[in-house]
């Protein structure tokens, strides 16, 4: 859907004074620029927001074809997304499309010879008959019991006034009806209602009044709308679960909408239109578990900071559309169409490997060596898809990532793997040592100095590895290799022999080159934890490490050292 132009017309009322219904008064605005493919009523009453128009006092909109002129017949109520989609395809055809602006009434007392109003027959067709009062509802106590009905010609206050309140999202309002009649003028000569589809009281704040048809039947001015209204947009049940209040003010609570729930099977996944999301990522996560679960060659048509819109290959009608909440890092389904003429895929082209690293975790952490074979294989059974060698691989490292987190992440936390050795070990040994950065030495302002460290050395000798050592041979093997990690590295070790010929770790470190600065550090903190005397009458084994013999006359001089024979 391209760009359309919308011509408001505001500030005026629909009446039969001249005859047909006609809206006279007020002014006609032309908004132009109206992208189609985010047009909603939502979009609607932000652009009349920018008029001077307050949300609360606008009960109802209505739209119509500009070359239609019986406004009676083609008079149409905007309030769901297929109204949205009507708007814009009669835009295409006439250029524009006219949006007619209902006022909240500002006084009660203009009701009192309205009568009741007849739904009529199945025809549509409605009489307004005088005869009986409309009964304002007088709205929810904030216990949630319904407060009493009161007489229209009680003299309330502005704030009990007779109308429809935008914030029920219900179906109480028929986009069929067809108002007939003659009223006198007045600021809103015709109060367009429905009052054939139960309201929520807690919902719309007004009492449901009964209607008569053909034949006349009794009005029970103190019936109240006591049932749970249905037919919620986008879903036919009445056990949502409506757990997100989005707004609110003076008169009524605010209205609710479904929240987003992950179902294990979401081939049955419900979409309901006015469903809540956490985030982008969580309804583009949600749409590709329905194209993975059905097998459907869904692909993301759109999808920016403001919008996603997702649809079928080909020429299948499917499509689902969600916007970003004003205000809100919420997201919201506003429209869309669950029906799908294509056929089942074996390849979905919108799986990626992020989302099947999040499907594939439980399996990769219980078995993190699994071949890639395995992983290809297990989505061919679960899904019926074919997935490629390297999507498995990409799928297996990120499944790995979120497991043990990134090497980034857990150099963060290298204070508290320390920390957490020495409890768990008393009288172990952990030493760090940083790379301070230059501003944290100088004699600048707190405010204006950048304080980071960088990792640079840690050194680790267990309680238990060191007293057993002083009951080994004298002997301590060194050696070092490369860490294969995207932060490299190497690791230092200190090996001892134990009576029993068999080989015991002292200590090691983690260092960023072995060189004869890093050899000095470690051999100085192994010197601290095991001793200088027990170093001095040990033999020590080696490969031909150019920056060990310095090491050695720097920390241990005249010590005994020999070459592994694996190394000459």
């Amino acid at each position: 859907m391209g760009y359309f132009k919308v011509k408001v017309y505001h500030g005026g009322w629909f009446t039969y004074k001249n005859g047909p219904l006609e809206y006279v008064g007020g002014e006609t605005t032309v908004i132009e620029e109206i992208d189609g493919d985010r047009w909603s009523v939502f979009e609607a009453y932000a652009e009349l927001k920018q008029l001077g128009y307050v949300e609360e006092n606008i009960p109802s909109l209505w739209f119509k074809d500009p070359v239609a002129e019986d406004m009676e017949k083609n008079l149409k109520l905007f309030k769901t997304d297929a109204d949205s989609i009507e708007m814009c395809r009669i835009a295409e055809l006439r250029d524009h499309v006219d949006l007619y602006v209902v006022h909240k009434v500002q006084d009660e007392e203009m009701f009192l010879d309205v009568g009741y109003i007849d739904v009529g027959d199945k025809d549509g067709m409605c009489d307004i008959s005088e005869g009986q009062e409309l009964v304002p509802y007088g709205g929810v106590d904030e216990g949630g019991k319904q407060s009493k009905p009161f007489a229209a010609d009680s003299g309330a206050e502005d704030d009990n006034e007779v109308g429809y309140d935008k914030s029920s999202d219900s179906d109480s309002l028929d986009s069929e009806y067809n108002p007939s009649g003659e009223e006198d003028d007045s600021e809103d000569d015709v109060h367009f209602t429905d009052s054939d589809d139960d309201v929520d009281p807690e919902v719309s704040g007004f009492q449901d009044v009964n209607v008569m048809s053909k034949k006349p039947r009794a009005v029970n001015k103190n019936a109240c709308a006591n049932e749970q209204f249905e037919n919620v947009e986008g879903g036919d049940r009445d056990d949502l679960d409506f757990d997100h209040q989005v707004g609110s003010d003076s008169e009524h609570e605010g209205f609710t909408f479904p929240v987003h729930k992950l179902q294990k099977d979401m081939s049955q996944y419900k979409w309901e239109v006015s469903t809540l999301y956490a985030s982008q990522d969580e309804f583009k996560d949600t749409v590709t578990a329905y194209a993975v679960h059905t097998a459907r060659s869904i692909r993301f048509r759109k999808c920016d900071l403001q919008r996603v819109r997702a649809v079928c290959s080909g020429d299948c009608p499917f499509w689902v559309y969600a916007a970003k909440v004003r205000g809100e890092e919420t997201w919201q389904l506003r429209s869309m169409n669950l029906t799908h003429t294509c056929t089942q895929a074996h390849r979905v082209g919108i799986l990626r490997s992020k989302w099947l690293g999040k499907a594939f975790k439980k399996k990769v952490e219980s078995n993190p060596k699994v071949k890639i074979k395995e992983l290809v294989s297990k989505a061919q059974k679960k899904w019926n898809l074919t997935v490629t060698k390297s999507l498995a691989t990409k799928t297996k490292q990120i499944a790995l990532d979120q497991i043990q987190e990134t090497f980034r992440e857990q150099y963060k936390r290298i204070y508290d793997y320390g920390q957490e050795l020495m409890r768990a070990n008393p009288g172990s040994s952990v030493r760090i040592q940083v790379q301070r950065s230059p501003d944290l030495d100088s004699k600048a302002p707190a405010s204006s100095r950048t304080s980071y460290c960088i990792f640079q050395r840690i050194y680790v000798c267990l309680e238990a590895c060191k007293q057993s050592f002083q009951h080994c041979k004298d002997f301590i093997g060194l050696d070092g290799c490369f860490l294969k990690s995207p932060q490299g590295g190497q690791l230092l070790t200190a090996i001892g022999w134990d009576p029993n010929d068999q080989m015991l770790p002292i200590a090691y470190a983690v260092v960023e080159a072995e060189t004869k600065d890093s050899w000095s550090w470690f051999l100085s903190q192994l010197a601290s934890d095991v001793g200088l005397d027990k170093m001095g009458r040990s033999t020590f084994m080696s490969d031909q490490q150019k920056g060990l013999l310095p090491a050695y006359e720097e920390v241990i001089p005249g010590v005994d050292n020999r070459f592994c024979v694996r190394h000459l």
